[in-house]
């Protein structure tokens, strides 16, 4: 199966699972509830629930909230900042954008 195919097959089986009312959100609402109960300092945040379809397109729901778990706290990974109040990693990705632009 080519690349095109491919995206297209992925994009159908997306647009089937999280359509209006669709299983899909049914399970995207489970995972996001779940991570917020296990780490009640970032809760919910809406940018989260891209991730967490993405993961739901290929995995089932616990798996899904698993990798939702590494991707924020993971030492490869840790997004987490990005979420939590303040957004402190936000605000350290810019304050290196701007030295990288002065510096160039």
């Amino acid at each position: 199966m080519g690349f095109t195919n491919k995206l297209h097959t992925l994009n159908h089986r997306s647009r089937q699972m999280f359509h209006c009312a669709g299983r899909g959100q049914d399970c995207l609402r489970r995972v996001l509830r779940a991570y917020s109960l296990y780490d009640e300092e970032v809760g919910y945040c809406q940018g989260m629930g891209f991730i967490v379809a993405m993961f739901l397109t290929y995995v089932g729901e616990e798996e899904a909230f698993w990798m939702l778990v590494k991707i924020m706290k993971g030492e490869n990974f840790e997004i987490r900042g990005l979420y939590l109040v303040g957004m402190p990693l936000a605000q350290e990705v810019s304050r290196c954008s701007l030295i990288l632009c002065r510096l160039s």
